[in-house]
This record gives C-alpha cells, structure tokens and sequence, in this order.
C-alpha cells in the first residue's frame, strides 16, 4: 500500500511539473521535433512533461538605437550621417524563434541593422535636403513587414541627423601631404565632426528633454560596450 502512495505521489508530482504560465507580452514555443513546434498563446496551459523544449519569445514593442554604417548623400551632394531609434515587434513567433536557432542574436542585429540601413541609403538618395530626408523617414519608415525575420518594423525614428563637412582635399594631394600636415588636417575634421555632433546633441535636448536623456544613456552603453 505504501509503495502504491509512493508511486501515486510521484505520478501527481510528474503529472503538476508539465503545468506553465504564458506572459501576456509573450507566447510560448515547444520544440516537439526538427520541424514541428507547438505555439501557446499568453495564459495557463499544460504539456507533457520532460516532452518538448519550451522556449518564451516577447512579442511586445522593443526598440534598438542604431546609427548608419556608411556615410549617407543627398541628391545635391550633401554628406551626413543619422542616428535612428528603430522600435519593433515579433509577429510571426514560429519564424522568428528558427531564425534564432539557425542563425543567433549577433546575425539578427546585423540583420536589423542591414535592412535599416539600406531604407536610409534609398531615402537619402531622393532627398533634395537634409530636412526633406527627416520628413521621408518620419512618414514613410512605419509598418514594415520583414517576412524572413517573423518581426515588423512599427517605425523607425530619427534622433541625428549630422552634416559631414567632407574634405576638399584631392586624394594625390593625401598621398604626397607630410605627416604633419595630415595629422593636422585629421585634427580638423575631427573637431568638425565633434562640432556638428553636439549642436545636434543640443538640439535633441532642446526639442525633447526627456528623450534626449534617454539618446545620452544608450549612447553612454554604448561607447563603454566598445571600450570593453
């Protein structure tokens, strides 16, 4: 009789261990074999248990701060570089969770950063200015679906837009500078840039405080991520 309680007890116990709770801002995924996987929806729900590798994926908005790989040019010439806040969201769970698994985080940011990059590349090249670029990105940049990925693109939103002051000097000319005069030239362009960097920095405090708190922190990690 003993060893029948025994039994009952750890049949209860197995049985209570499949039980899990779906956060509302997530689904959750088991990966019943190679191809097939089960999607939970946020609430209680119960499986098999020591059966399948339960996994959660947030679903609800995220938002990554990304600045442009290459230097961006109007159609009249101008050079300048942008700084964005991409905000975004998982909507097909069962892709995004493959892609994940095949290819990691790492791949999945450059992704992101690639595919933004490129809509700011195509932006900038029908922009006749600086400001015409900023009111295409903030009408046009909302909703975009990234099928590979399993996500969408609420929107992605400017928070730089820096001028660059190219230099004039002719490559030949580089080539035959002296040091100095290179280092000197560097110099310049780097306080220029330094320059350009805060009176948009200023400009961001002055339009929106708060969001420019938030600008300096991201920023912040980020440049300590890179010293690191």
């Amino acid at each position: 009789m003993r060893n029948y309680l025994i039994i009952l007890l750890a049949a209860i116990a197995a049985a209570s261990s499949g039980f899990f709770v779906v956060d509302q801002r997530e689904v959750g995924i088991v990966k019943q074999s190679s191809k097939q996987l089960q999607i939970y929806a946020p609430g209680l729900h119960w499986k098999i248990p020591f059966w399948g590798e339960l996994t959660f994926i947030y679903t609800n908005l995220r938002s990554s701060y990304l600045a442009s790989s290459q230097l961006l040019h109007t159609t009249k010439g101008q050079g300048f570089s942008a700084n964005v806040i991409v905000n975004w969201q998982v909507i097909k769970p069962e892709v995004y969770f493959v892609y994940l698994n095949s290819n990691g985080v790492k791949n999945l940011d450059v992704q992101i950063a690639t595919v933004v990059s490129n809509k700011l590349l195509n932006l900038a090249s029908k922009s006749s200015s600086l400001s015409a670029f900023e009111e295409q990105v903030n009408s046009q940049l909302k909703n975009i679906a990234e099928p590979e990925l399993g996500i969408n693109f609420v929107n992605i939103g400017l928070v730089q837009v820096n001028p660059v002051t190219e230099s004039t000097v002719p490559v030949d000319n580089l080539k035959t500078m002296s040091a100095e005069s290179a280092f000197n030239l560097a110099q310049q362009i780097k306080k220029q840039a330094d320059e350009t960097q805060q009176q948009a920095q200023e400009k961001l405090r002055t339009k929106n405080s708060k969001f420019y708190d938030y600008f300096m922190k991201i920023y912040n990690l980020s440049n300590n991520a890179e010293s690191k």
